[in-house]
């Protein structure tokens, strides 16, 4: 098995569909697979956004502090290798090969079907017990979370990001919770937060913990990053946005909560690398800060769309031009509307992906829009923009490596 047999070996499972809410579905998979994910303690992160910024920042200050771990986020930006680390380094192709080829005749055995959420953290389950790692740090989204719980039996924390005002959304992330397990969760709702999981772990979990507004300095926002002081610490994120400096907290308290509990090498100046050291291609990456600004963000859902939008609209950067490109799995139209009406020309572009949103389609979202051949796209977008502008690709995970080869 070759690296595109693997990745069509995956893609051949539904990504959701009506089957994701069975909790007991991938409990059997893990079953079947020998549970390789009871090997090694598990941080569970869930969250409406900010899930993959604070699992990189735990994995990374782990790592720092000498432990071995493991990660594993999504989307994917090319392939499964860009979501499953082990030790500070990417899955190779090779070995995520041999890990397809072990798992296939295992899961085509079984008499149900599986998604290819669950089939790629299975991968990554297999892949961090084989590294050797003692402790993983897990995203789990809405397409995995139901089950998740039920099938990890060794979870010492949870964490759940910042989340949309809404209880039914909530209760879904608090499904992840385990009794007896203590949660970090973000300071947004916090309160609605408590009293769900509350509610769902009958009042038997170890405690809560969630960042502190009150203690709280920051001291530079902007386009590079923040810098700010929490509970009289000192403190870089290296990424833009207030929704970065959101999950930097969140993450801060989940690291504190993992030094008092068996992680003592966790120390604040491993905290402070972590949380620094944290860039993620894609997600709201300034490529370059000048002749013009360019940030590239994967922001293919609303609430990253939503994210998005809140930081480039307090940007002086005049005007704004937006390169375009979404993919019909996702809710494109209500992603698009949180962001449109801070653009000033939308640049429309599909052929990047099999399922690309035709691009005459995306430009009926935009006050301004042109339909645009993709390689022509980043240069009529810093023509458009001039020196005092801001160019913003944004949309499918699939469409930012293309820009980023354009760079």
């Amino acid at each position: 098995m070759n690296i595109y047999d693997a990745i069509n070996y995956i893609n051949r499972f539904p990504d959701y569909g009506t089957i994701k809410k069975d909790a007991s579905r991938f409990r059997m998979l893990m079953d079947a697979l020998g549970n390789p994910q009871n090997r090694f303690n598990i941080i569970t992160v869930t969250g409406s956004h900010g899930k993959s910024s604070v699992v990189r920042m735990i994995s990374s200050a782990l790592f720092n502090a000498g432990y071995a771990v493991g990660e594993y986020s999504s989307p994917c930006l090319n392939s499964l290798c860009d979501c499953i680390h082990a030790n500070g380094a990417n899955l190779s192709d090779e070995e995520l090969c041999i890990v397809i080829e072990e798992m296939s005749s295992i899961v085509d055995s079984l008499g149900f079907e599986c998604t290819r959420r669950e089939i790629s953290m299975a991968a990554a389950f297999i892949s961090i017990a084989a590294k050797g790692c003692t402790t993983a740090v897990i995203e789990a989204d809405s397409g995995i979370m139901y089950g998740l719980a039920e099938a990890l039996n060794s979870t010492v924390l949870s964490v759940i990001t910042t989340a949309e005002d809404d209880e039914q959304l909530i209760r879904g992330y608090a499904c992840i919770v385990k009794q007896n397990v203590s949660a970090v969760i973000a300071h947004s709702n916090k309160r609605l937060a408590r009293n769900v999981v509350n509610g769902i772990t009958l009042s038997v979990n170890s405690g809560f913990a969630s960042p502190s507004h009150f203690k709280l300095h920051i001291k530079q926002t902007g386009i590079g990053g923040s810098t700010f002081t929490y509970k009289g610490n000192k403190y870089i994120c290296s990424m833009a946005g207030r929704h970065q400096l959101e999950n930097s907290l969140t993450a801060i308290e989940a690291l504190d909560f993992l030094r008092k509990h068996g992680y003592p090498a966790i120390t604040y100046s491993k905290i402070f690398d972590g949380v620094k050291d944290t860039i993620l291609p894609s997600r709201c990456q300034a490529v370059s800060v000048e002749n013009p600004t360019i940030i590239i963000d994967s922001a293919d859902t609303p609430e990253r769309m939503k994210a998005l939008a809140d930081f480039i609209r307090t940007l002086p950067n005049e005007p704004k031009i937006m390169i375009c490109g979404m993919c019909d799995d996702t809710d494109w139209q209500a992603a698009l509307g949180f962001i449109t009406r801070y653009i000033d020309v939308g640049l429309c572009v599909d052929g990047f992906a099999s399922n690309s949103v035709f691009a005459p389609k995306l430009t009926e979202m935009f006050r301004e829009a042109q339909e645009i051949n993709l390689k022509n796209a980043l240069p009529r977008a810093v023509s458009l923009a001039g020196k005092h502008g801001m160019v913003i690709a944004a949309g499918s995970p699939r469409l930012a490596p293309t820009i980023r080869k354009m760079m």
